[in-house]
């Protein structure tokens, strides 16, 4: 059990380093989601220049992994919807490459 906690910190510390990070809202949620991607989903429907990912945390709780409010949250996902960095199925987000420079542009 204490081998199972340790694993579960180590794995979450990147994702809790963001909220300290500098950067806005947009590059740090940008830079979440590039981790995730690090754990893709294996689905037939995929455009070769998208992962997809499981994405189970709530707004709420993104928000307060990368040190955001729910609005500022909500808004950014929709802006990169819009420009279609980023697709949104239920739990099943399809990251675009493109998203890979607004995480790197710190």
């Amino acid at each position: 059990m204490v081998l199972q906690i340790l694993h579960d910190c180590s794995a979450a510390k990147p994702e809790l380093a963001l909220r300290t990070e500098a950067g806005t809202i947009g590059e740090k949620l940008a830079r979440l989601l590039m981790q995730w991607t690090k754990h893709p989903l294996h689905v037939l429907k995929r455009k070769r220049n998208e992962t997809p990912i499981r994405v189970r945390a709530t707004v709420s709780e993104i928000a307060h992994l990368i040190g955001g409010t729910e609005e500022e949250v909500d808004t950014t996902l929709r802006e990169f919807q819009k420009k279609k960095w980023l697709r949104i199925d239920g739990t099943t987000w399809l990251v675009g490459d493109k998203i890979a420079k607004t995480a790197n542009s710190n």
